[in-house]
């Protein structure tokens, strides 16, 4: 559930959504989250996320061989019991978070990670101000499992973010960015400048 915004749904549709979604807060609106451009960034930014938890708990990067496969989810899906709950209640917890001295962001990010029985996979579960959650398998060989699923779910190996196939989002035939997004874009930094000047 998001705030009003230029990529909403069609009236029509959002009220057939919105009979869906549980307890949707009034004066909220639907935002489109499941397009082809939005969905490969989210595969990308998981596998990274994947990659870095992989170095941070285990001190070791992910090999040539290895790989990610991401899949995220809205608050929508969570809200319509569409999150893969065996999976994420089988990692310990609590959930971990970004610290820095005292200061830390749990309210913001937490995740959750855990190496399979027999070693060769790591599960990362993250939530992200409770907006949208990623859950990454990483592995040091893709061959073993991943590979089996790479026609549903893309893998993404290490090398590859040096290839511009996989940074490249696939083409969409609209216009991209809508007109309203430049302008949102020039406000925001318009803003950030406003917020620059300090005051006499």
């Amino acid at each position: 559930m998001v705030s009003r915004s230029t990529h909403q749904l069609t009236s029509e549709k959002e009220a057939q959504a919105s009979r869906t979604i549980p307890n949707m807060p009034p004066g909220s609106a639907l935002l489109r989250a499941n397009g082809p451009v939005l969905e490969h960034h989210m595969r990308i930014f998981g596998a990274k996320l994947g990659f870095a938890v992989h170095y941070q708990e285990r001190g070791q990067i992910i090999p040539g061989p290895g790989g990610a496969q991401a899949l995220y989810f809205t608050n929508v899906n969570a809200v319509r019991g569409e999150l893969p709950l065996q999976i994420i209640n089988s990692l310990p917890g609590p959930p971990k978070t970004l610290r820095q001295g005292t200061k830390h962001v749990s309210s913001q990010f937490s995740y959750s990670w855990q190496t399979t029985d027999e070693g060769l996979h790591n599960v990362t579960y993250a939530v992200f101000n409770g907006a949208f959650a990623i859950l990454v398998v990483t592995t040091s060989d893709r061959s073993i499992f991943l590979s089996k699923h790479a026609d549903r779910y893309p893998v993404i190996a290490p090398g590859d973010f040096k290839k511009s196939a996989v940074v490249k989002p696939p083409d969409v035939k609209s216009e991209w960015p809508p007109r309203t997004c430049a302008i949102a874009l020039e406000a925001s930094q318009r803003w950030a400048r406003f917020r620059s000047i300090t005051p006499l």
